[in-house]
């Protein structure tokens, strides 16, 4: 019973206090409003996905070291030049985060100009596929004369082959059952067994290389976001909040000034001390 008559006495300051609560409510969302709407900048950002190099094994192959390169001073100072920016005067900022669970870059401009976000995002995502190329064709070069030299083994080894067994074929058949031609037959088997198992490790060989080379891939943009979207401010959800904090600041308000306008219990006087006749 306690609980509901508190309950009911609440809500009857909340209605005497009404236009307080009101007013902070109404000051909090119109504060909000003008400020998201006509004070703060916005705030743009264009983000794509990048996928690290393949078999080249430096910095672009690595998502933590490609991210640091799209971030470092120096590679977004080149980037901006080729677009003709001067990255002093320039405002915008960019960030690069490997994507949780996967292998992938995503680059992400943000700038007050949505066109701005979106070139400098696009000029950044083609320089570090470029510069990513040089050491994708040298491991494609290397990979080529290790596959020239391979080819050339094999070769060298099949005619060997071909020729030793054209020498000692004739020789094991005039060799016949004797301990001589047993000796002579598990001599050149080991011979034949040694030739066979050199040429199958270099048929290995060169599967693994081409295998490398099929792998090699620089840089690569998975996809572009073509128009910049505004992520700052973010009016309706400055503006909402700003709703429920002014609502409760509104409600604190109107108990503190309850609080301040009730009647205080008066003290009661002193009384007079007693005498007592002699």
């Amino acid at each position: 019973m306690e609980d509901e008559i508190d309950l009911r006495e609440y809500f009857a300051v909340m209605g005497r206090r009404r236009w307080t609560i009101i007013g902070v409510f109404l000051v909090a969302v119109i504060v909000a409003a003008v400020v998201s709407f006509f004070v703060l900048p916005p705030v743009y950002e264009a983000s794509l996905l990048l996928q690290p190099a393949r078999g080249s094994g430096d910095v672009y192959a690595d998502p933590n070291g490609l991210s640091s390169v799209l971030e470092s001073e120096g590679f977004i100072n080149r980037a901006a030049s080729r677009i003709g920016l001067n990255p002093r005067s320039a405002s915008f900022s960019v960030k690069a985060t490997v994507v949780r669970n996967t292998q992938l870059v995503r680059l992400s401009v943000r700038a007050g100009d949505p066109d701005l976000a979106a070139r400098v995002a696009e000029a950044l995502a083609g320089l570090v596929v470029e510069e990513s190329r040089p050491s994708i064709e040298q491991k494609r070069q290397t990979i080529q004369r290790q596959l020239a030299e391979i080819s050339r083994l094999l070769e060298t080894t099949a005619k060997t082959t071909a020729d030793l067994r054209g020498i000692v074929e004739p020789l094991l058949r005039q060799a016949g059952s004797t301990v001589e031609g047993v000796i002579t037959r598990s001599y050149v088997a080991n011979v034949l067994g040694t030739t066979d198992a050199f040429y199958n490790a270099l048929l290995s060989a060169q599967g693994n290389l081409n295998l490398q080379m099929t792998d090699l891939q620089p840089v690569k943009l998975l996809g572009v976001q073509r128009s910049a979207e505004l992520v700052a401010p973010r009016k309706t959800l400055n503006v909402a909040l700003a709703a429920v904090l002014g609502l409760m600041a509104g409600v604190m308000v109107a108990f503190f000034q309850e609080f301040l306008s009730a009647p205080r219990p008066e003290a009661a006087p002193a009384s007079a001390p007693r005498t007592h006749d002699s």
